[in-house]
Order: structure tokens, then C-alpha cells, then sequence
């Protein structure tokens, strides 16, 4: 506490001169703010109901482009996300033209007060350093997200609860800095036997500190007469409890906000690997700020028929839990030996998109190399057709192809199959330049490249279905396998790779890509087409 009394942070902005503090909170508000904000409605067809995104509504802008004629939507989402960890309270003024939503205003938390009066509920602003009244608002003006309260009004402050261990570590800076002052060293003491009046006393005094106190003095040679002796102070044992004690405001700093400890520099890790630590992070600490931001801006921001209608925002967790789904759905696959557990309908419903009006969006589809059908195959389909069977019989052995064909058709594969390759690497270059850009690019992959795949290989498919000989179409077999395999694997890059390394990863890809699928293409149509 020694430390700490005259150290404690007097605002909120005082407390984040603490860095653990500092970088709580904006981790948080970074997180938040980049997890993309959706206007949905519920929408209905012959294949179930379903959600899609309301790109024609007004508030869809608000959210997701842009705030106001100043911020972006990130720079307001980022701004709200940061005052609610660390003021409990965030506010913002909805400003409407002609009853339409225009424009969401940030407002000061620390200025900014929520009052009753006769029974209504009032939000007082004072936008400016004024001493007079403030400007007067009512519910349905204000954004407001509250973090944890008990009057139903207010979020507690949280930088002023979490004030004394903000100032035990600012206090053991301060400690820090005193030590630096003399050379990283205890303060000094001069002492002689013989008796020296003040005047001499201030003078010495004076005379060391000029010679040997700050960094650019130390090591220098102290000269001492007058049968004077230096002796250093050691730090007591309290002083050195209290400079153990900032280690500990690291952990304690992580469970006001919660925030991982070792996200804010504390030693170890309490999790068996990245992924885990990140999920914990969304499960226990960024989803309550998510769920404040998504409550608000619906109740707020959309009439009470609209919400009835389906109408919701929605913050796309799938960004931020990529790994995680892709460790669950690994799981899944496992327990069911391989085979399909999700029909095309059910994926899309798990990212929020619209069903699909295609004929098999509903069914479970088995894919060829599981015989015909999952259950509906039988023991003798894919097997030797053995001594004796008749030649011309479902399971007879085909005739020897003709090897000048086969290689024909091999070649003809292999050239469609790169150009392809380098038709999608083109676009994923560009836009792995960017993290959002390139979760952009994967979600348009099949709209703007699966066609396209099944027309450039269609010749090329035919030309393998005639190098095998045993009369069995590959037609869209090929296309269809390339495209889900670079889907896939550009997939993976994306959990994988950080920001930071998305463009390098990507990059490595295509260059393995180019030399390994078009074999791999000629390969399955020609020497293991069930694989297809």
C-alpha cells in the first residue's frame, strides 16, 4: 500500500499509463472491433428458414462501413469497446434526419451522466467544458453499453476498482526510476569521526550527488577526505516484497478484465496450446463485450416491427474462432469414420448465409470413393472381378488402355488444371495483402471460380473418361475435386497464418499448388478415379 498511496490514477486515462492496463484494454477493444458487425433478417424458402444479410437497410452502413461522417465502423466499434472494459460505460447519440438513422455519435463517458427524473430516464451530456446545463436525451437518442452494474443504470468504473493494484505497479516504477537516479544503486551514506558543521555538511552532500548521482555518472572514481567512508544502503526487506509485487499486478490485471495474463506479459502459460488460450480469451472475456454491443445496437437501432420481422446485429464470432471450429469440426469428421455429418444447407446456416435453392443442398452426400452410397453399397462393387467372370459383366475387367491416349489425357489435365491454379492464386496474392480482404476472397471462391473450373476441364475430363475405357463418366469429377482441394487448403492458410504472415503463407501455397495439384488431378482421373 506504501507504494501505491500516492500513485493511484485520478481518471481513467491516468490509468492507463500502466502498460498491463494499457494493453488489456485496447487488446479488447482491438478484438471487438475487428470482429465484422452484420445487419441479418430471418429469411424463408421451400428449403427452411435462414438468415441473410440486410445490405439494403440503412443501419447495415451504420454498422458494418461507416459511423459517422468522421469514423469508420471500426474506429467507432473500437472506441466503444474500449470504454466499456475500462469506464464500464459507453455512449453514443443516434442522429436521425426525417426519422431515419443517419449518424451514431460518440459521446464522453466522464461526461456523459444517466439520471431519473419523476420516473423517466434521462441521459445528460455535456459535450463541452462547460459549467452550465447539459444537454438533455432521451433513451431512444442514446446508445448505451453498460458493463457490469447492480443498479440496471450504470457499469461500474472499472479502472477506479482496479485502482490500488494500478498504482502498486506504478508506484514500484516509480521505485525503479528513484534506483536508476543513482546508478541502479541503494542511496549512499558519508560517515567520518570527526565533527562537521552544516555548511560543510550541505556542501558534500552537493558535491556527490553533482559527481556521481544519474546513469551518465556511474562508474566514476569518488576521491574522499576529511576521514570520510562511503557505505551503500541495501533495500530492506519490505522494499524488496514490494518490488516482487508487480509481478502479481499482471495477474490481477487479468482478472478485472479477462484478459490472459500471459497476453500482458506475465511468465507461462496456463493452456496446452495457442488455440486454447484464444478460445478461453472469446469464451470468458470478449464474448460479454460482443453480447453488450450486439443487445444495444438491435434494441436501439431497429423499430420494434423490424425485429419481429428478424431483423438483428449480429458480431461474426467466426472470425475470431476459425481455429476452434476447425478443430471441432476435425473431431466430428473422425467419429464418423470420414464420411459426411453436414448437409450443404446445414454448413451454410453454421455461417449465417441464406440456404442454397440447389437440388442437393438438402441431402447427405457420399462421395465416390465411398462405393455408391454409403450404406447402398454393397461388398461386390468395387471388387476383383476374378477368374471367370464374363467379359462383358458389371465388375469384368476393362480392356488395357492405349498408353499414347492416356497420356494425351494426362497432359490435357495437367495444363487446364494450372491455368486454374494460377487463375485463383492471382486473386488470393492481392487480397492476402489484407486479413479482411482475404476472408473476402474465400467467402466469394465458389461464386466467382467453381463454374469456371467445371468448363476449363470439361474437354480434359471427357479425354480421361475415354483414356480409361471402362465407360464411366468423369464429367465435373476433376473440376469439382481441384476446386474443393485449393477451397481447402487456402482455408487452412487462413487459421494458420497471423496477419503478419497471411501474405508469405499464401504466397508459399501457390508455389507448392502450381507444381503439385495438376499431378495430382492426372493421377486420381487416371489411375484412381473412384478417388475423385
Amino acid at each position: 500500500m506504501s507504494l501505491a498511496e500516492d500513485a493511484d490514477p485520478s481518471s481513467g486515462e491516468a490509468a492507463l499509463a500502466y502498460h498491463a492496463w494499457y494493453r488489456a484494454i485496447s487488446l479488447i477493444a482491438q478484438k471487438v472491433a475487428a470482429v465484422p458487425k452484420h445487419l441479418y433478417r430471418r429469411t424463408e424458402s421451400d428449403a427452411g428458414e435462414g438468415k441473410e444479410r440486410a445490405r439494403d437497410h440503412a443501419v447495415y452502413r451504420l454498422v458494418h462501413e461507416r459511423a459517422n461522417a468522421e469514423q469508420t465502423a471500426f474506429q467507432f466499434w473500437l472506441q466503444m469497446a474500449g470504454h466499456v472494459p475500462s469506464r464500464g460505460n459507453a455512449y453514443a447519440a443516434i442522429w436521425r434526419e426525417s426519422g431515419m438513422i443517419t449518424e451514431l455519435i460518440p459521446m464522453d463517458p466522464d461526461r456523459t451522466y444517466p439520471c431519473r427524473r419523476n420516473g423517466q430516464l434521462w441521459y445528460v451530456v455535456y459535450p463541452f467544458e462547460s459549467e452550465g446545463e447539459g444537454i438533455r436525451l432521451r433513451p431512444e437518442e442514446v446508445l448505451h453499453f453498460k458493463g457490469f452494474g447492480f443498479d440496471g443504470l450504470v457499469g461500474y468504473p472499472v479502472w477506479a476498482k482496479a485502482a490500488q493494484e494500478i498504482g502498486l505497479a506504478l508506484g514500484q516504477r516509480k521505485l525503479e526510476s528513484s534506483l536508476n537516479k543513482n546508478s541502479g544503486r541503494p542511496a549512499m551514506l558519508l560517515e567520518t569521526d570527526q565533527a562537521i558543521d552544516d555548511k560543510v555538511k550541505t556542501r558534500l552532500r552537493d558535491d556527490w550527488e553533482r559527481m556521481h548521482v544519474g546513469l551518465d555518472n556511474a562508474g566514476r572514481t569518488a576521491i574522499l577526505d576529511r576521514g570520510l567512508k562511503a557505505k551503500a544502503v541495501s533495500l530492506n526487506a519490505e522494499q524488496l516484497g514490494a518490488a516482487g509485487a508487480a509481478q502479481m499486478s499482471l495477474t490481477a490485471i487479468a482478472n478485472f478484465t479477462g484478459v490472459p495474463a500471459s497476453k500482458l506479459g506475465a511468465g507461462g502459460r496456463n493452456y496446452a496450446s495457442q488455440e486454447q488460450e484464444d478460445t478461453a480469451f472469446v469464451a470468458d472475456g470478449l464474448d460479454f463485450y460482443l453480447n453488450v454491443l450486439e443487445d444495444e445496437a438491435s434494441a436501439k437501432l431497429l423499430s420494434a416491427p423490424e425485429r419481429a420481422q428478424g431483423y438483428e446485429v449480429k458480431a461474426n464470432r467466426e472470425a475470431l474462432l476459425r481455429p476452434a471450429i476447425k478443430e471441432k469440426f476435425e473431431t466430428l469428421r473422425v467419429a464418423t469414420a470420414g464420411k459426411p455429418f453436414m448437409t450443404q444447407n446445414e454448413a451454410r446456416k453454421q455461417l449465417d448465409l441464406p440456404p442454397s435453392d440447389e437440388d442437393d443442398a438438402d441431402k447427405l452426400l457420399i462421395p465416390l470413393n465411398m462405393g455408391q452410397g454409403g450404406n447402398r453399397n454393397s461388398p461386390n462393387d468395387n471388387a476383383d472381378p476374378g477368374p471367370g467372370r464374363p467379359e462383358g459383366s458389371a465388375n469384368a475387367r476393362t480392356p488395357k488402355p492405349d498408353p499414347a491416349v492416356r497420356a494425351a489425357a494426362a497432359t490435357a489435365l495437367k495444363t487446364s488444371a494450372k491455368k486454374l491454379v494460377k487463375r485463383v492464386a492471382f486473386h488470393a496474392n492481392r487480397a492476402a495483402k489484407d486479413a479482411g480482404k482475404f476472408m473476402a476472397f474465400l467467402d466469394g471462391l465458389r461464386a466467382q471460380h467453381a463454374a469456371i473450373f467445371r468448363a476449363e476441364l470439361l474437354a480434359a475430363e471427357e479425354t480421361a473418361t475415354a483414356a480409361n475405357g471402362n465407360g464411366k463418366s468423369l464429367k465435373g469429377q476433376g473440376a469439382d475435386w481441384l476446386f474443393e482441394t485449393i477451397a481447402a487448403e487456402y482455408a487452412t492458410v487462413s487459421n494458420e497464418a497471423t496477419p503478419k504472415t497471411l501474405a508469405a503463407s499464401v504466397a508459399a501455397l501457390v508455389a507448392d499448388q502450381e507444381v503439385r495439384l495438376p499431378k495430382d488431378l492426372a493421377h486420381i482421373l487416371l489411375e484412381s478415379p473412384n478417388e475423385a
